[in-house]
């Protein structure tokens, strides 16, 4: 089979597959480092991001930082 798309709609992750769960965590951990190097103050204890494939089927990224 040969799938294609417009090279504008495409975006290449380092994640090895495209389940909700790699997803999250490669979301989580990509806002965390933005909001890091962007408020290099910032003391983030904990943070969720979820990631919703259908009513039901989601990937979470948890976060918990030193106290």
């Amino acid at each position: 089979k040969h799938y294609s798309a417009p090279t504008g709609d495409v975006m290449v992750l380092p994640i090895n597959n495209s389940s909700a769960e790699n997803f999250a965590t490669y979301l989580g951990r990509e806002l965390l480092s933005r909001l890091r190097a962007r408020h290099p103050d910032l003391d983030v204890r904990e943070a969720r991001l979820t990631v919703e494939e259908t009513a039901g089927q989601r990937g979470v990224w948890h976060f918990v930082g030193d106290p």
